[in-house]
């Protein structure tokens, strides 16, 4: 059978990407991001219902096949994500809703990312995006210009995190 990628399954991968469980291609968080995890997949009507697994503190899937396709876009993410449209906002907006955090003195329009598995790449992704950022220890600090541009373009597709948007 042949995937596609869909703004949908572009939105999972980001959310799988800022917080990744360790079994199967899942996350690992709060109830509210197993929900939309869980929710996320039910809609794309990926995986049977029975490949979706949860506990109190992961969710994921054990399905082979969606297992190799997710794994397939993660090593593309640069290639794919790499103009301004609904695959690569709902990927960063995936971002977002799974591991975004304001800073503590915070300025306006400024956003800082902790990801629990970054690389070089993510960094690349988000320059490529047209957005300043600065990689550090596993962290991506992004400061929003004044227009609040990267809001704009990502708070359509935030599901979790809407208010730090505002």
């Amino acid at each position: 059978m042949k995937y596609s990628l869909t703004p949908k399954i572009s939105y999972i991968l980001g959310l799988c990407t800022g917080s990744s469980a360790n079994t199967g291609f899942g996350v690992y968080g709060d109830g509210a991001l197993l929900d939309a995890f869980c929710n996320a997949i039910a809609e794309a009507k990926i995986v049977p219902a029975e490949s979706i697994f949860r506990d109190s503190r992961r969710a994921w899937i054990e399905h082979s096949a969606y297992m190799s396709f997710f794994k397939r876009l993660y090593d593309q993410r640069l290639e794919r994500f790499k103009s301004k449209n609904d695959y690569s906002a709902n990927y960063i907006a995936g971002l977002f809703d799974s591991c975004a955090y304001p800073l503590a003195n915070m300025s306006e329009g400024a956003v800082a990312f902790g990801f629990s598995g970054l690389e070089a790449k993510d960094e690349v992704l988000f320059l490529r995006l047209g957005f300043k950022v600065k990689f550090s220890k596993r962290t991506i600090l992004l400061v929003d210009t004044p227009d609040r541009a990267f809001c704009k373009f990502v708070a359509p597709y935030v599901l979790l995190k809407k208010n730090l948007l505002a």
